[in-house]
């Protein structure tokens, strides 16, 4: 092989490995929005089962927050009755133990899907990084020897 088609061959492979970099990087993006929506999710759901917890032993008016530093204070006519979204605007009248067992089902799933998500993000960036160090070394040998 000549010097010429060894340095053509050398420069294809740098190219597909940018272009596998940016697949990679794109990736991670992704992993990363859905990583920062799950860890809202859950903030959400330990928000509302602390909510859920004061109401359980609220005696009298409470405070309760509604969200962005928004609370009322209110004294709730069925001290243990709640009501929870069952999806497509159904709303089922539950205990608040009922309630918290539906939040800690919730919790381990956004816990165990952030788990997943960070671990692919992980994975990606090894990956990516890998395949960096691979692209450097190539670069970096002299033109002779490609």
């Amino acid at each position: 092989m000549t010097a010429t088609a060894s340095t053509n061959t050398s420069d294809e492979t740098i190219r597909k490995m940018a272009y596998q970099l940016q697949f990679y990087e794109a990736q991670a993006k992704q992993l990363q929005r859905n990583v920062e929506m799950l860890q809202e999710a859950l903030e959400e759901a330990l928000s509302t089962q602390a909510a859920v917890q004061a109401l359980s032993k609220a005696d009298g008016a409470t405070i309760f927050p509604l969200g962005a530093r928004v609370f009322v204070l209110a004294k709730p006519e069925k001290k243990n009755k709640l009501l929870v979204e069952a999806g497509a605007g159904v709303m089922v009248e539950k205990t608040c133990e009922e309630a918290s067992a539906d939040l800690d089902e919730s919790v381990k799933k956004i816990r165990d899907g952030l788990t997943k998500a960070q671990e692919q993000l992980a994975e990606i960036s090894r990956k990516a990084n890998e395949l960096n160090a691979q692209a450097e070394a190539l670069s970096r040998k002299p033109k002779e020897a490609r």
